[in-house]
């Protein structure tokens, strides 16, 4: 199953997976358990945290059999964070928070 976030009134695929995890971690040379330690959890910066929202777009590129090449860029994903409030959209993917549930 593919989920979508939504840039400029387009459904976008996004995949949060093991795999999504793993480039994450290669790109930054963070673990993603240090995150959520108890005693000195690790703080992502800004850039680790759109790396990540990257890895998520080409890991729901992937895996929803776009057969053209990826071509979304951390540029993009800044852009996007701004106009289009991106990184809420891949953290309540992540952690599986339904927009309407919030309300």
């Amino acid at each position: 199953m593919v989920d979508f976030v939504k840039i400029d009134g387009k459904q976008i695929p996004a995949k949060f997976n093991h795999r999504a995890k793993s480039y994450w971690e290669k790109s930054t040379g963070l673990i993603w358990s240090s995150l959520f330690k108890s005693e000195n959890p690790v703080v992502p910066t800004v850039e680790q945290s759109m790396i990540l929202c990257l890895e998520v777009l080409r890991e729901g590129h992937r895996r929803n059999g776009d057969k053209k090449k990826f071509n979304i860029t951390l540029d993009d994903v800044y852009d996007w964070a701004d106009d289009y409030d991106l990184e809420t959209q891949i953290t309540n993917l992540i952690f599986g928070i339904d927009k309407d549930e919030k309300k």
